[in-house]
């Protein structure tokens, strides 16, 4: 069975929720941003039963160190551009140059 992990990732910490193929909650956990955090959610993947696929919104600034950290320890990331929000309004949505030069589907 294929799991999806979608993390939002902020400053201080990281949100993180499991679903099923068909879009079910398995299950999820807040995780601090911190290495000790990133153990955690590693561990708490490594207990999903299925295929797991990891996909990561700011990949390229606040999540960087958990997608790498994820990615070297055998974990497929992708990463998830944010989408027009209510909050982007506030803000210009940066493009996706981060990743210009990147192979495809690759955080780093």
């Amino acid at each position: 069975m294929m799991i999806a992990v979608g993390v939002d990732t902020h400053k201080h910490q990281h949100l993180a929720v499991a679903v099923d193929a068909l879009g079910q909650l398995l299950n999820e956990i807040t995780i601090t941003a911190t290495l000790a955090g990133y153990r955690e959610l590693l561990a708490w993947i490594a207990g999903l039963e299925g295929e797991v696929r990891v996909g990561i919104e700011g990949a390229g600034s606040y999540g960087a160190g958990l997608c790498e950290y994820i990615q070297d320890n055998g974990v497929t990331v992708l990463e998830v551009e944010l989408a027009a929000a209510p909050r982007a309004t506030h803000r210009q949505v940066r493009p996706a140059r981060r990743s210009a030069g990147r192979k495809e589907g690759a955080c780093r």
